[in-house]
């Protein structure tokens, strides 16, 4: 099964690529007396044109500005004023992808900028994952994780890298937080909570999914009459490993399940987590 992307080019355009808003461009694009000394030193308006792109793309948005790849006129036309070139002389220096290469190879040794490995990979799932416990948002996640890139100045990756890294995060957020909230709960309150995964005799559907159709009702506030099949007859708990229904009635089953236990929350998230897991195993991932 296609796994759905959690996130796309598009929704993080704004990361790596440059906004056109004239104090944007200024903030991001405006060149230091050191820079300024070090693009001198260079020969010809389309070398310390050329140079000078390389240098203030590899800062902002933090990538490499790609073979063919032409900066938006706005930001092309402030850098060349700096420099007292004209625009167009970037059309000569495009033509020479050794010259570009070079350059890039020179940048990132005088200013520490890396390209993206394994190692960080690892690194920056570590470094997300507390995050993911409380950003839901796929995209802010990310864009946390790509400002941290920035900071320790890694080369942005492709998008589908940075996917892999939120997702992978905020599977380790989940995981924590069932394991903290289902952690109260008994082996023999987990395999009766995992027995509504098994499947019905010769039925196709899980009890989990039978009790989630309309067999069952929930009416009131979840007290213990207040859960009736469509005859209005109380459920056979001894037929019905657990009514699920709603997440409003689920508290009184589950405790009728579990003998009494105290920790209805806690058997909610494990029948979440455990279900979810089933529905959607856990794919292998190569990094």
């Amino acid at each position: 099964m296609a796994r759905r992307h959690l996130l796309t080019r598009e929704m993080l355009a704004e990361h790596y690529d440059s906004s056109l808003d004239e104090r944007e461009i200024a903030r991001h694009f405006t060149l230091t007396r050191d820079d300024l000394e070090l693009i001198a030193s260079r020969r010809g308006d389309a070398t310390r044109l050329g140079y000078a792109m390389l240098m203030l793309y590899l800062r902002w948005p933090g990538r490499v500005l790609e073979a063919g790849e032409a900066p938006p006129m706005p930001i092309l036309a402030f850098v060349a004023r700096q420099l007292d070139v004209s625009p167009a002389s970037w059309r000569d220096y495009a033509r020479r992808d050794e010259t570009r290469r070079t350059h890039l190879a020179d940048l990132s040794r005088r200013f520490g900028h890396r390209v993206f490995s394994r190692a960080d990979f690892h690194a920056l799932v570590a470094f997300a994952m507390p995050i993911a416990q409380t950003t839901t948002r796929p995209s802010r996640l990310a864009g946390i994780v790509i400002d941290e890139m920035r900071r320790r100045r890694l080369l942005l990756p492709p998008v589908t890298v940075v996917e892999a890294i939120v997702r992978r995060a905020r599977q380790q957020a989940g995981d924590l937080v069932h394991d903290v909230l289902a952690g109260d709960l008994s082996k023999p309150e987990c395999a009766t909570l995992d027995a509504l995964l098994s499947r019905r005799d010769d039925k196709g559907a899980t009890w989990l999914s039978w009790a989630r159709r309309d067999n069952f009702r929930c009416r009131g506030q979840g007290s213990p009459g207040s859960a009736r099949q469509g005859n209005g007859s109380r459920p056979d708990i001894a037929e019905v490993p657990l009514d699920w229904g709603t997440l409003g009635c689920a508290t009184w089953h589950t405790l009728h399940v579990l003998d009494g236990s105290s920790a209805p929350i806690s058997a909610i998230r494990y029948i979440q987590s455990r279900s979810f897991k089933q529905t959607f195993p856990r794919q292998r991932q190569h990094h």
